[in-house]
């Protein structure tokens, strides 16, 4: 075993960047892209439910147009599905796909470019594990599961990944405070995109608060990184926030409207409650349970040992340490990243795609706490070991995938849906229907009736309802629905719009989803 002290991490050179940094995205970015076409078309859950649907409501302007078509994730910050709908409008699927999957190859990158700057030791060593601890973040369960696809987890893992490394390196540079605002604004665009990664811009606070006790860093650093999460949220998030505030009086409704108390939904804050910890055992358990298959955090069965191996490595190395060495500043503060990231995670969440970020920083953290541990070579020889053990061990599912198909949306249609003006959804059963939006005519005005908001008179939901039935009142209108009996709250909202559901049905398929397109008949008034 080696006497490991703290060294001062060499900078990356333009050579280490034009010699292998750069060939090394050319060829991750293009094993992605092939890695994308083959596991083929998305066809996730949420992107039929939310993803395509919030994206092409943004880019075409429809807020005031349609009523509730997604939900409660109507109100999600669009920006990044206003993103992946240009894509998927612009290109054949299969080149979506394939530049899906180049991006996601910007968290492989993430981790390489990490263990590069943090590893003292030969080039050709840091080179070797820089690889490996790709290698181990490709290796991920949800990583592997959302390759290719338009969950938002893949897309900000990337920033939280380099938000944290930022953060490690601030103590041994002299330009701390901006090292400090790049990260608190590429975790607040983070946070803007996904609300959930709010928890990782927790987490970076905690690890600045630490930087403070620890070493000599000033309390403006910590303000940098507070005001370039501020700017960062306010980037991406701002204009959408300022949107449901004057909407509804709450900046990231419905949710958190236990704080916020907008009369126009109930005054709690919502939470999935399948997942999360319901004691200190159950968080204890669970990278054992991970590692033999049994954590249920995903709507997918899956089987990862990282966590483990992490818990291990992190013991070893800090007896190693008690013997022979300080611990590294960067070493304590990615620990105290990740272990607070996990507790807030666990808590609030529970929910393992939430935790990707995790699962692709604990690639470059293994290596890391490999290298204080052994000799180059001897790291070299274990860390390969580890990372071919953890990619065979891995096991995981998959979100929902079709065959590649000439268009993203292939609608089938019957006749008589030309001239259709309005046309509400009553609610079906867990099956998401808003992207059949993107198939329908643009001229029209979609409402889904039934959902999680109550339809109240007096709130602005009931005003934004009433005023799109309004305006198209007498106009064709048909109902779209899934499956039968039809939900006798749906009914309920639907009579009070003047609206009563007739038999005159026909048949429409659009890719993969079968609906029923009802005639509806306007009440005299």
């Amino acid at each position: 075993m080696s006497q490991h002290h703290e060294t001062k991490p060499a900078p990356l050179r333009r050579r280490d960047y034009l010699g292998f940094v750069l060939p090394m995205a050319v060829l991750l970015g293009t094993a992605m892209a092939i890695a994308s076409v083959y596991l083929g078309q998305d066809h996730n859950y949420d992107q039929r439910n939310y993803h395509l649907y919030d994206g092409y409501s943004y880019y075409h302007g429809r807020f005031d147009l349609d009523y509730l078509v997604a939900d409660i994730h109507t109100f999600l910050n669009p920006s990044l599905h206003a993103l992946q709908y240009l894509l998927i409008s612009s290109f054949r699927p299969a080149i979506t796909g394939a530049i899906l999957g180049i991006v996601h190859s910007l968290n492989l990158i993430a981790a390489a470019v990490l263990v590069l700057y943090f590893l003292d030791g030969p080039r050709w060593a840091k080179y070797m594990m820089a690889v490996l601890a790709s290698a181990a973040a490709a290796s991920g369960p949800m990583f592997l599961s959302e390759i290719g696809t338009t969950f938002s987890d893949i897309w900000t893992a990337p920033a939280v990944v380099l938000a944290a490394g930022l953060i490690a390196m601030s103590p041994s540079s002299q330009n701390s405070k901006y090292l400090l605002a790049i990260a608190g604004v590429l975790l607040g665009v983070a946070a803007a995109v996904k609300l959930t990664n709010g928890s990782f811009a927790l987490a970076g606070a905690v690890c600045v608060i630490f930087l403070k006790i620890r070493t000599d860093i000033s309390w403006t650093a910590f303000v940098c990184f507070v005001v370039g999460g501020l700017i960062g949220f306010g980037l991406v998030g701002g204009e959408w926030a300022f949107r449901l505030w004057t909407n509804f009086s709450n900046p990231v409704f419905p949710f958190f409207n236990g704080l916020f108390r907008s009369p126009d939904f109930y005054f709690h804050n919502i939470k999935d409650e399948r997942f999360g910890a319901s004691g200190i055992v159950d968080l204890l358990a669970a990278p054992w349970q991970a590692a033999v298959g049994t954590l249920e955090t995903a709507e997918i069965k899956f089987r990862d040992a990282r966590m483990l191996l992490l818990v291990a490595l992190a013991v070893c190395v800090a007896f190693h340490h008690q013997r022979h060495a300080r611990p590294s500043n960067y070493l304590a503060v990615f620990g105290v990243f990740y272990v607070s990231s996990y507790l807030l995670w666990y808590v609030f969440f529970g929910i393992q795609r939430y935790m990707l970020p995790l699962e692709i920083l604990a690639g470059p953290i293994c290596v890391l706490l490999i290298n204080r541990l052994c000799q180059p070579r001897q790291a070299v020889m274990l860390a390969a070991a580890l990372t071919i053990g953890l990619a065979s061990w891995t096991r995981t599912g998959t979100w929902g995938r079709v065959e590649w198909a000439a268009a993203w949306q292939s609608p089938q249609l019957s006749d008589g849906i030309d001239g259709t003006r309005l046309f509400v959804f009553l609610d079906p059963p867990p099956i998401p229907v808003a992207s059949a939006v993107l198939a329908l005519p643009a001229s029209a005005s979609y409402i889904r009736l039934g959902g999680h908001v109550p339809l109240v008179r007096g709130t602005t939901f009931h005003r934004r309802a009433t005023t799109i039935v309004d305006r198209l009142r007498n106009a064709k209108a048909k109902a779209l629905i899934v499956d039968r009996p039809i939900p006798a709250i749906a009914l309920s909202q639907l009579q009070q719009m003047g609206l009563a559901l007739t038999q005159a049905c026909t048949r429409i398929v659009i890719q993969h989803l079968s609906l029923q397109a009802c005639d509806l008949k306007w009440n005299a008034d």
